[in-house]
């Protein structure tokens, strides 16, 4: 197989899309050349659909009276139960969690309680008080995936920590930490409390309870199904959660997204596209790297970042978007329509291109595949043909018989 810029791999026989004098072409992978451009898409519209949350079972919790503890032993010695070794099956709790609920006051499930009602044929209605604590407390769950629901699933993904009970974010802003405790109060109705680390220069967001853990626990597991087919601000805001917990600005103002999951960085590509928003992935030693160099700003103005120091090194830049011409070609077109002659040009540059149409209208028909549409040029910088051992397969996209595949234009393989 030949792998394309660390990011693409095909069979040597699969098509891809090259710029060949002023018009677009198909290649073969095995005939493409370190220095060819390959089209890529400038931006994948889609439309997204809402996406409806998962449903959590909150559970009611109780804690006995002194008179309900005192019921339950009178009503099981009655019974001929011994308490102090019943098994689990009888009640659904082993003996020594009853002892607790029983004589330390330890709250117990609905579930438990009317357990004890059937099996001791007794109502505990008047001898239970409900028992609610940040570990337990409900917690306002919308029925749709909304934007702050998905930064939160964003920063969640790049940089927190679940268990059981709890739901962790750190940071050494505290800024960015009190943006994230608004949106989960605000959004579930739960108690956020921020702290600082010991030994560390670090701060950690906190929010102790079981069902906004196992919300987001089921929500970090199946993101890949959820977040591609949400809708635009969805995707928007997930971004920027990501960005916020891994993202960091260069002095020159690139942005820089690293992580081992290199299929994580792949989606996240494939997202920016939907903002217009171009980047690479590359290999490091023991990680992937994604950076946005020349769509930086656009990142800025579509998606941003809580961190306005980090921001703020995201600066507008003039433009300089190759369009790859061969100088020759351009040249002779220049003198056929009495242009001067450019040889000072390193590069084709699209603003070059649309300054030179103004002048002569006639141009714009020369130049329109390569300007007017939502499309864009790679360099091919690196190739490698790599000893197959996975399975290929082929598979077509009617009507146009071409598909996006890691963020470049290809062919139909059958």
């Amino acid at each position: 197989i030949v792998e394309i810029n660390n990011s693409l791999k095909v069979s040597p026989k699969h098509r891809l899309f090259k710029v060949d004098g002023l018009d677009i072409v198909e290649v073969e992978a095995k005939d493409l050349k370190i220095g060819d451009y390959l089209v890529i898409p400038e931006r994948i519209e889609v439309e997204g659909k809402e996406i409806p949350l998962p449903k959590i079972e909150q559970k009611r919790f109780f804690v006995l009276t002194n008179k309900g503890g005192e019921l339950i032993k009178k009503k099981a010695k009655e019974k001929g139960l011994t308490l102090k070794n019943v098994s689990r099956e009888v009640f659904g709790i082993n003996a020594r969690q009853l002892r607790r609920v029983l004589n330390q006051r330890y709250p117990v499930s609905e579930e438990v309680v009317r357990n004890i009602e059937k099996v001791l044929e007794i109502k505990l209605d008047g001898f239970v008080k409900e028992f609610s604590s940040r570990k337990f407390n409900k917690v306002k769950i919308p029925e749709v995936l909304t934007p702050k629901i998905s930064q939160v699933l964003g920063y969640l993904i790049g940089d927190g920590c679940l268990d059981k009970y709890s739901v962790r974010f750190r940071d050494s802003r505290k800024t960015v930490l009190l943006h994230y405790k608004n949106l989960l109060e605000g959004e579930f109705g739960v108690e956020a409390k921020i702290r600082k680390l010991k030994k560390s220069k670090c701060f950690e967001l906190r929010v102790d309870n079981i069902y906004l853990s196992e919300l987001l626990k089921l929500l970090k597991n199946d993101w890949l199904k959820i977040i591609p087919k949400s809708k635009k601000e969805c995707v928007r805001k997930f971004l920027r959660g990501l960005f916020d917990a891994e993202g960091s600005v260069d002095e020159r103002g690139a942005i820089t997204f690293c992580v081992v999951d290199r299929k994580l960085l792949e989606v996240v590509k494939l997202l920016l596209l939907r903002f217009g928003i171009r980047s690479k992935i590359s290999k490091m030693r023991e990680f992937y790297r994604l950076m946005i160099i020349k769509d930086a700003y656009q990142f800025k103005k579509e998606i941003g970042l809580t961190a306005k120091d980090k921001e703020r090194k995201i600066k507008e830049k003039k433009s300089r978007e190759i369009i790859p011409i061969k100088r020759e070609i351009l040249n002779r077109i220049l003198k056929e329509y009495e242009f001067k002659e450019r040889k000072d040009l390193r590069y084709v540059t699209k603003n070059y291109l649309e300054k030179i149409i103004e002048k002569n209208e006639s141009l714009k028909s020369i130049f329109s595949k390569l300007l007017n549409s939502d499309i864009s040029f790679e360099k091919v910088t690196k190739l490698r043909v790599l000893k197959n051992e996975e399975k290929l397969i082929d598979f077509s996209v009617l009507p146009t018989e071409n598909f996006i595949a890691n963020g470049y234009f290809v062919h139909n393989s059958t």
